[in-house]
């Protein structure tokens, strides 16, 4: 059986992939355990994650023929997701810090009101992630040889450190 050829560009989006995960995973440890101000950072460092990765596929998009418009939709509306759900979740966490000003206010409940956000963000951001590693970054193989894959690779690379993911 033969080996699938390394493409660089799938090796790195799955890299950042899994750092993008691990934040949103370190917010909400940090907001179930009611620490809304490393919750506050750890948000934060996942939505420049987030943007910078969404932008770089965007730019990317145009890189592919038309035929493969109906990829293109999938993804475009992925992100249009992405990016209200983060604005609820961001809003739930100013919520919550509002709550935790008010000491009549039962913090703990507040965040079991708005947890539902919050999970939904993790599970649309993992669809997401598969179906642009399934639908685009799959395709550019065909469209790509290893020298522009490698290039891609490198230009995700330095979009991601540009977002300052520490």
């Amino acid at each position: 059986m033969a080996e699938q050829p390394i493409n660089p560009l799938m090796t790195e989006l799955t890299h950042w992939h899994d750092v993008a995960r691990l934040r949103y995973r370190q917010f909400l440890e940090a907001v179930t355990a009611l620490e809304l101000t490393d919750a506050e950072r750890h948000l934060a460092l996942f939505a420049r994650l987030l943007s910078a990765t969404m932008e770089f596929s965007a730019d990317r998009l145009q890189l592919l023929d038309n035929d493969q418009n109906n990829a293109q939709q999938i993804i475009k509306a992925d992100q249009m997701i992405l990016r209200r759900t983060l604005d609820l979740v961001t809003t739930a966490v100013a919520e919550l810090i509002e709550h935790s000003r008010n000491k009549e206010n039962r913090l703990r409940s507040a965040l079991v009101d708005r947890l539902d956000v919050m999970v939904r963000m993790q599970n649309i951001l993992i669809n997401h992630q598969q179906r642009q590693q399934e639908t685009i970054i799959a395709q550019f193989p065909a469209h790509a040889d290893p020298a522009m894959s490698q290039k891609l690779a490198d230009q995700l690379n330095a979009v991601m450190h540009q977002a300052q993911p520490n």
